[in-house]
């Protein structure tokens, strides 16, 4: 984080060696199942949402619109989750 506020001046191994060397190898994993249940159920309802949004609507692979829809299906997708 320190290194996101631009208060640091250490590289990225630097900062990785820090951590290690105080909280040990598992504080390079602090917060990241935290970090996955936000991710996950979000990941799965914008897949969930753009599989069925895109059974909805009328896709053809000749078609020159069909990135249109496709594009659609994922802004709407979004939008939900």
């Amino acid at each position: 984080i320190l290194a996101q506020v631009g208060t640091t001046r250490e590289s990225m191994f630097q900062t990785w060696a820090k951590i290690i060397e105080h909280q040990g190898i598992r504080g390079l994993w602090r917060g990241n199942l935290v970090n996955c249940l936000r991710v996950f159920p979000f990941g799965g309802l914008v897949t969930f949402s753009y599989g069925n949004i895109t059974n909805l609507m009328p896709l053809s692979t000749t078609s020159k619109k069909s990135y249109l829809y496709r594009f659609g299906a994922g802004v709407a997708a979004g939008g939900i989750a």
